[in-house]
């Protein structure tokens, strides 16, 4: 049996960067895109390259984005999470699938609403409609300008 190779030869990459920074700075926006406009969603923290442990060791992920929100007809407070794979370009959709799915899947619900999701960061959304098939966020960034 095979071990799963997640070598990652993207995140040595000054584009693998660029995206990283705009998706710390837009924050707010993809987890407006992956959870909705919920009362209070408001971003707790951003942790780049978090230590994820799984069966079969461990992962980094780019980056997780915590949030807050708030039930407003009750006045409870929760939390979301999204667990973002960053990527300037896709090489093998397969394997980047197979990637997505060490990091747990979508998590429990609360009252109706998804805690934590996973996506896809990359300005190529030709996998876009796979990704999504799969029951990932797909999350288009900008092209990185890195002259």
């Amino acid at each position: 049996m095979s071990k799963p190779r997640f070598d990652d030869p993207d995140l040595h990459t000054p584009e693998h960067d660029a995206i990283m920074c705009w998706l710390d700075e837009n924050a707010h926006e993809a987890l407006v895109a992956a959870f909705g406009d919920l009362a209070g969603l408001g971003v707790r923290s951003t942790t780049w390259e978090e230590p994820f442990k799984f069966s079969g060791g461990t992962r980094f992920i780019d980056m997780v984005i915590r949030g807050r929100w708030v039930f407003g007809f009750v006045g409870m407070e929760g939390y979301v999470e999204l667990a973002c794979e960053v990527k300037p370009s896709i090489r093998s959709v397969g394997e980047l699938v197979r990637q997505l799915r060490q990091y747990g899947g979508q998590g429990e619900k609360y009252g109706g609403q998804q805690r934590r999701r996973v996506a896809v960061v990359c300005p190529d959304d030709r996998a876009r409609e796979i990704i999504e098939s799969q029951g990932f966020l797909f999350i288009k960034a900008p092209q990185p300008d890195c002259r």
